[in-house]
């Protein structure tokens, strides 16, 4: 502890009292404030009782959590045709969820079919343009570590052909991303 002056004296202590009582002052300060800070997360424990929510079953959770993920969904593909529309894109939605559009027809390519060895390249970036990564893949359909959405994509296509797909995250990698 640090020695008080007291401003009215040269001792450093002095028989005075007021560099006693200066001290009592400065540490009586921050006692208040702890006191003041206890009483006020303290509470009166009776009041608790009160103010308790009674818990939410696992079915309105369930409930709460769906509801939330229908309406994202929502607007995220409120989102994805607003983006076509404005690109004036002429794409297909899939069963699965997800848009496309075919580029480069191949009529006589082989159907990619679940099982099928495939090497594809892509493009991925975001809906602002901004360019994520460029990558070749190989993978084995319907199997592997790829994004579902890719996956359901390349059974559209015939080999050879080339097409824009946009995934929702739901089929693509979430609503974090990678």
């Amino acid at each position: 502890m640090s020695l008080l002056k007291n401003k009215n004296c040269n001792k450093t202590e002095c028989d005075c009292g007021k560099a006693k009582r200066n001290k009592i002052v400065l540490l009586s300060i921050p006692a208040l404030a702890i006191i003041i800070f206890v009483l006020a997360c303290g509470g009166n424990k009776t009041d608790e009782k009160t103010y308790k929510k009674p818990p939410m079953s696992q079915r309105q959770l369930d409930s709460l959590i769906i509801a939330a993920e229908q309406a994202y969904n929502k607007m995220e593909e409120d989102n994805i045709n607003g983006y076509i529309a404005r690109h004036q894109f002429n794409m297909q939605k899939s069963r699965a969820g997800f848009w496309y559009m075919i580029s480069k027809e191949n009529k006589k390519g082989k159907q990619i079919d679940a099982g099928s060895m495939v090497r594809y390249s892509r493009i991925i970036s975001l809906c602002d343009g901004t360019e994520c990564y460029k990558d070749t893949n190989l993978i084995k359909v319907g199997q592997g570590d790829e994004i579902t959405g890719m996956h359901e994509a390349l059974r559209i296509l015939k080999n050879g052909e080339k097409a824009l797909f946009i995934f929702p995250s739901y089929l693509a990698h979430g609503l974090m991303g990678d």
